[in-house]
């Protein structure tokens, strides 16, 4: 509001930033393994999840309550559920996590 500047532990502090890294190294280290947890997460959930975070804004709680556990089911029922349980089961990546995907 005052028009100063914030380096990049100030923005931090303030919680502008979620990280702040010392040197290019770093932040190509920390970028690596941000995006690495990414990969990890299942797109379609997490587009279900977006979706119930966005609507909780406007929606009614008991209804968005009743239509998130109807989608995390169906999630859990589909293609992208049955490949993440059977990863975890079988201790590997998932299919959308791997670089081979």
């Amino acid at each position: 509001m005052t028009g100063g500047k914030l380096d990049g532990r100030a923005a931090h502090a303030v919680g502008l930033v979620h990280e702040v890294y010392d040197d290019d190294e770093a932040l190509e280290t920390g970028l690596a393994h941000t995006l690495a947890q990414i990969r990890r997460c299942a797109p379609e959930a997490v587009a279900v999840t977006k979706d119930i975070v966005i609507s909780s804004l406007s929606e009614n709680l008991e209804v968005l309550l009743d239509r998130a556990a109807r989608d995390f089911a169906k999630a859990i029922r589909g293609a992208e559920g049955q490949e993440g349980t059977m990863a975890f089961i079988e201790k590997r990546e998932p299919r959308w996590a791997r670089d081979d995907a």
